[in-house]
């Protein structure tokens, strides 16, 4: 098994699908290679001809494809409707992504044909997030389809000088969006940061995550070793002001000028947070569905995770021990990963988990079992011996995207059987969906739980796919909370 997955390759970062790292080791142009272009594709760039040889097997099939699409007229044909739109004196990125949409799909289909197979990871991506003009959607391909078909020199995309993730095919487009890219906040974003700051970020935490040893899509974990005295509400708290000080201490930044002269600091945070986010959303699922604080007196705290996946609960199950640290007066803590997805067989069997010095100091302990069955399947077999938990979380599970039929019972069951819920989604579409969903089958939703903004979502973003604009992040947004009993 640990094979197979040492075999599977790493999935290029956001600066090599834009070619502006290589595809192969990912190293970038912040570290001063010279990258050369595919000459057959000219999709991906490579550092050498070592990288390129290497990287061919699989590359050859998506290259071949790629060409014999561009060449080939009839897609053209299929597209070239959608850029005919005159340009007006504002910017309308919302007609630009639907028109990224649309060119993405027609492309995605005719590749996939000339392919003969479906797409990997790695190739969809080479499609799905290759640069687009921010004000018309136009990708280089495209521009060089319309100029062999125009019987002219083909433009070329340039990109933003600060960023380098944003572009556009003219100066007169670049001037139409230039404003909203670099000065308006983006809705998608945080800290009323525009496109270009969060752009700069992404940049700045891919270098530190391709830094790092391959760590799967649980990535970097840290949690802060100290234990709290008392349950402090995070109502009013945020990442920098619950752990930044911490962070700080770790790195031995003493001062501000430290701080923010440090590389490290803001990379180290957010990827932090990637992992930070599932305890941290569930306390403030917790704060937000009981009336007071009585839960967080408990000697044991249960937690059933609905949906986990491999990679991203189990790998990064150390974070939970935030739990603990902050909530003092729990000694045991458990945790139930449910999901048909899991490995192994279905189990009642809890498995002790390492926890830091002070936790084992004084005998607290942290305890999970799998079980490898859809939740309410898990349920209705343990019958009578069926105990509700304290909160029944899933994160990003696209519930509303994929797999509507096998979620939906699982769903019911949780309204039927008032179980405190709370679901988390990447982004605002998913997240609205899925409150839909709930609320369709019966559910009260809690307001503060969604859908809406997670202020305890990963501050990690990624760009979406086959749009100019668009964030997504882990546990982005609060897809829907319910709780069960009536205020007084």
């Amino acid at each position: 098994m640990s094979n197979q997955i040492q075999e599977i390759p790493r999935v290029p970062p956001i600066t090599a699908r834009v070619g502006q790292a290589c595809q192969k080791c990912f190293k970038g142009i912040e570290e001063g290679v010279a990258l050369k272009i595919c000459t057959t594709c000219r999709r991906v760039r490579y550092c050498s001809t070592e990288c390129q040889k290497a990287d061919w097997k699989s590359h050859k099939s998506i290259c071949k494809a790629l060409h014999a699409a561009e060449t080939d007229p009839a897609l053209y044909q299929t597209i070239a409707g959608l850029f005919d739109v005159p340009s007006g004196s504002t910017p309308d990125v919302t007609a630009a992504d639907t028109v990224a949409q649309q060119s993405a799909f027609a492309e995605l289909h005719a590749v996939q044909l000339l392919k003969g197979k479906p797409f990997n990871v790695i190739e969809q991506n080479i499609i799905g997030w290759q640069p687009r003009c921010l004000a018309c959607a136009r990708t280089d391909s495209i521009l060089r389809m319309e100029a062999r078909s125009k019987g002219t020199e083909p433009a070329t995309l340039s990109h933003c000088s600060d960023c380098h993730l944003a572009f556009y095919c003219s100066t007169d487009h670049w001037n139409l969006v230039r404003d909203f890219h670099s000065q308006r906040p983006d809705e998608d974003g945080y800290a009323d940061l525009p496109q270009c700051a969060l752009n700069r970020q992404i940049r700045l935490d891919t270098l530190f995550k391709t830094s790092l040893p391959e760590q799967g899509d649980s990535g970097f974990q840290w949690v802060p070793e100290r234990v709290k005295e008392q349950w402090t509400p995070l109502l009013a708290e945020d990442w920098g002001s619950e752990f930044g000080d911490h962070l700080r201490q770790a790195l031995h930044l003493e001062t501000q000028e430290q701080v923010q002269k440090s590389l490290s600091y803001g990379p180290m945070l957010r990827s932090a947070t990637e992992g930070l986010s599932m305890p941290m959303s569930i306390l403030y699922a917790l704060e937000n569905l009981n009336p007071d604080d009585a839960w967080t007196k408990k000697s044991a705290l249960t937690v059933h995770v609905l949906g986990p996946t491999f990679d991203r609960e189990l790998a990064g199950a150390m974070a939970f021990e935030e739990l603990l640290h902050q909530l003092p007066n729990v000694k045991t803590l458990e945790i139930t990963f449910c999901g048909p997805e899991m490995p192994g067989g279905s189990s009642d069997r809890w498995l002790e988990m390492e926890t830091c010095p002070k936790c084992r100091r004084s005998n607290r302990r942290r305890k999970q079992r799998i079980i490898q069955r859809a939740y309410h399947d898990y349920a209705r077999r343990a019958g009578s011996a069926f105990q509700k938990p304290d909160l029944a979380v899933a994160f990003n599970s696209g519930c509303s995207q994929e797999e509507v039929d096998s979620w939906t019972p699982t769903i019911k069951f949780l309204v039927d059987a008032h179980i405190p819920t709370v679901f988390t989604a990447f982004n605002r579409e998913e997240g609205q969906a899925e409150a839909k969903l709930f609320a369709d089958l019966g559910a009260a939703l809690v307001p503060t739980l969604g859908p809406r903004v997670n202020p305890w979502g990963s501050l990690v973003l990624q760009k979406e796919a086959n749009r100019v604009t668009g964030f997504y992040a882990v546990n982005g947004w609060l897809a829907c909370g319910c709780k069960y009993y009536f205020d007084p």
